[in-house]
């Protein structure tokens, strides 16, 4: 995962300015100790959006241990030109990164101006894939996606003789259950069969029955993005932790402010004791 502790990472200005804060100000609470909890929030916030960007990379680089991946354009219009020929076998699998065709002579700008996350071929099959890390999503956004992802398989379609099954497929990566993934989706998207599925409507996928298909370590990939988990965990509870030592010693002298934290004397009793051990963020 990514870490929440990266420099920049969440609000970058005036934290007492942002609705985070104003989710946590109150007047019997610290000030200090809403900032710190507000900034907390925001953190989580951007760490969990950067998330799915780092999931593609993941998954790119996961692919590339078993199979063919192409990165850059190069390769990429050399792909698009073999598909393009009659009698070039076509019985093999890749995963084709944003890099492959971003910039690509065989897909201009003018007829494909927003790329899916990834292309993906294999036997003949040709995917167009939108990667999701969530398993919830707003309707109003997914239309527009998948607007964009039929229209980009029509320029696929075109540039490639329609001589291909074609696949546009929204994938809910870390949602194993078919079920729950196409109610992810608000329903919108049946769950992906090669048997009716095809170029003029979008399906659903899992992350787990993607890497299946094309031979990529679903596991793997999640154990990779556990690696930063339990520092994300430790800088939480850290800055949690902080953020009552500052009620308190702003309230050391108020006991009624003081209790309504909800802590038992106990707890209060050890926080004071860490509070020299305590890390400043």
């Amino acid at each position: 995962m990514a870490r929440m502790d990266k420099p920049g990472r969440g609000r970058k200005d005036d934290i007492k300015e942002s609705g985070y804060y104003r989710v946590f100000n109150h007047p019997s609470l610290s000030s200090k100790a809403a900032e710190k909890m507000a900034l907390i929030v925001s953190k989580a916030h951007a760490t969990s959006i950067s998330n799915g960007l780092e999931l593609e990379d993941t998954f790119f680089n996961a692919a590339g241990i078993n199979g063919n991946i192409i990165n850059n354009t190069y390769d990429f219009d050399i792909f698009i030109e073999n598909l393009q020929d009659p009698s070039f076998d076509k019985n093999f699998s890749v995963v084709i990164s944003k890099k492959g065709y971003k910039d690509s002579l065989s897909l201009p700008k003018s007829v494909f101006p927003k790329e899916p996350d990834f292309m993906l071929y294999k036997n003949g099959d040709f995917y167009l894939m939108e990667m999701k890390d969530g398993d919830d999503f707003d309707a109003k956004k997914l239309d527009g996606e998948q607007k964009t992802l039929l229209n980009s398989m029509l320029t696929v379609r075109n540039v490639t003789n329609n001589a291909l099954n074609y696949y546009p497929v929204m994938c809910s990566f870390s949602q194993t259950d078919q079920k729950k993934a196409v109610a992810g989706f608000k329903k919108m998207f049946e769950y992906f069969d090669p048997q009716s599925s095809s170029f003029d409507e979008v399906s659903t996928i899992t992350g787990q029955d993607i890497c299946k298909e094309f031979d990529i370590d679903f596991n793997k990939i999640n154990t990779v993005r556990m690696a930063d988990n339990y520092d994300n965990a430790m800088f939480m509870m850290n800055g949690i932790a902080e953020a009552i030592l500052y009620n308190l010693e702003a309230n050391d002298d108020k006991d009624d402010k003081v209790n309504k934290v909800g802590l038992s004397p106990e707890l209060i009793a050890t926080l004071k004791k860490l509070q020299p051990y305590i890390a400043k963020l």
